[in-house]
């Protein structure tokens, strides 16, 4: 034991007498990277909550460097040498990246009476160069897209100089180059005698990062082991208990009659001159780097954002989208990236967070009809298997997973012709994914159509009929799936 950075065993969690938490474990050591593997729901965030003392556990133990520790808050796990980069962000947005770095750690000068904001943008920066993150220390958060506000957060935590690293989802909401620049910056820690507690749902990087491996399911550890002894379908069906049906997209017959049409879709800085055509039963991918401006045009067809020049139509008719209420109107939902942000309200029920776009469906007289209501509600819960004790459940309680099919109800309650899509697999499982793939093969076979952006490539090639691969806030390439490929995707994008 003396040997390992980080070792739990038996921990036990319960909530109102349901266990979160049954057996879990992990042993954790020096200059190793250990991924934390597991489902929505697996028990593997309660776990963490744990290990960085956000929660008390009921019962098991926990030593660090040998040491056994119980700690009450997460201050007394950041002295004991435990950083976490959390799935969920959470940074000051109007707060700067350099006071975000070293919020409550601020340096001072004048007999500690006055922050120090030059010497904090000079170590900030200083930080930012040598993990390779292109980000200025003086940018207010707000103004950042989340993919930089996520390697803001990554920064922040490497920033404490641990000896325990804990990422949960890192790179769920960057791209391809970006989780390179992530790898180069944990193999720098891990050089240095770092251990690292991996959690993602990619196997991809998974089997390029890690060095050992840990399943949860169903709130126990089931097996650890080594990296290099284990497969990717042994992993996954240790994963979900048996293995998982891929969603398959039959091929694009390619002579749709076009549903969705941008011409000359502008808006200044964001993106430019954007020619687009969806047809009807047709997925769309929008494949790109960080900042190529696929989020950016996916909110202006829905209205969040407006563009300056260009016209839209829809089933050949000319349509102006002032704001979600037009898009809306003309059949239009959004799957947003952040689902916390912008997706949903946490604090409140399952059941409001599903109806809330459509509460005039469910209302008769101006008043929401509670029976109407709960019946749309357990529709959608049905439809898409949500795992909940009740939708009276806060939304903030369930798994990543959970949520997003929460997200997806609150769509489809409004009857979208049209589905926008932004990362809608987002620091998910395989078997949510395969799930969500299937939902949206089903939703377009339905004379409708949905545009897709994804930083993942095995999701964008999976899921869509074609592929336009944006760069610099321009589509620079249209493919269809049996022409794309990683490298191909890659070297257009870059």
């Amino acid at each position: 034991m003396e040997s390992l950075l980080l070792h739990a065993e038996g921990v036990k969690k319960s909530f109102a007498g349901v266990p979160a938490l049954r057996d879990g474990g992990i042993e954790v050591r020096p200059g190793r990277v250990h991924a934390l593997c597991g489902g929505n729901g697996a028990g593997k965030s309660t776990f963490l909550n744990v290990l960085t003392g956000q929660l008390r556990r009921d019962g098991g133990s926990v030593f660090v460097r040998g040491q056994s520790v119980d700690f009450h808050s997460p201050a007394q796990a950041l002295a004991a040498g435990i950083a976490i980069i959390t799935q969920e962000l959470s940074p000051v947005l109007d707060m700067t990246v350099a006071e975000n770095l070293y919020l409550g750690r601020e340096s001072l000068r004048a007999a500690g009476l006055v922050v120090d904001h030059a010497r904090m943008r000079r170590d900030a920066a200083a930080l930012l160069e040598r993990l390779g993150f292109d980000i200025p220390p003086a940018a207010r958060l707000r103004s950042l897209s989340l993919a930089k506000r996520q390697l803001v957060e990554i920064a922040k935590a490497i920033s404490r100089d641990g000896e325990i690293l804990i990422m949960d989802e890192p790179t769920s909401a960057i791209g391809e180059a970006e989780t390179e620049v992530l790898f180069k910056a944990i193999r720098q820690l891990t050089a240095h005698g770092v251990g690292v507690v991996y959690v993602s749902h990619r196997f991809s990087e998974i089997f390029t990062i890690a060095d050992d491996y840990t399943v949860f399911r169903d709130g126990q550890r089931i097996e650890s082991g080594l990296i290099a002894d284990i497969t990717r379908e042994r992993l996954i069906q240790l994963i979900v208990g048996g293995s998982v049906t891929r969603a398959q997209r039959g091929a694009s017959t390619g002579d749709q009659p076009t549903m969705l049409h941008a011409r000359g879709y502008s808006r200044r800085g964001k993106f430019q001159d954007i020619e687009l055509k969806v047809g009807r039963g047709e997925i769309l991918g929008l494949y790109g780097l960080m900042g190529a401006g696929r989020t950016e045009f996916v909110n202006a067809l829905y209205g969040l954002d407006r563009a300056d020049a260009g016209t839209l139509s829809i089933d050949g008719q000319e349509v102006r989208i002032g704001g979600p209420q037009d898009a809306i109107a003309h059949g239009i939902a959004l799957l947003t990236e952040d689902r916390k942000d912008s997706g949903l309200v946490g604090v409140r029920p399952v059941r409001e967070n599903i109806a809330l776009s459509s509460l005039k469906s469910v209302s008769r007289l101006g008043f929401v009809s509670r029976r109407r209501e709960r019946s749309a509600v357990q529709s959608m819960i049905q439809r898409f298997r949500i795992r909940l004790a009740s939708p009276e459940l806060a939304v903030q309680k369930l798994s990543g997973g959970n949520q997003q099919k929460v997200v997806l109800s609150r769509c489809l309650l409004n009857k979208p012709r049209i589905l926008l899509c932004d990362e809608p697999t987002r620091g998910i499982d395989e078997g949510t994914k395969q799930q969500i793939y299937q939902f949206l093969g089903d939703f377009v076979a339905q004379d409708q159509c949905a545009i897709v952006v994804s930083s993942e490539l095995d999701a964008i090639l999976q899921v869509s009929d074609r592929i336009a691969v944006f760069r610099r806030g321009r589509i620079v390439a249209e493919l269809a799936r049996a022409e794309a490929s990683h490298e191909t995707l890659t070297h257009l994008a870059s």
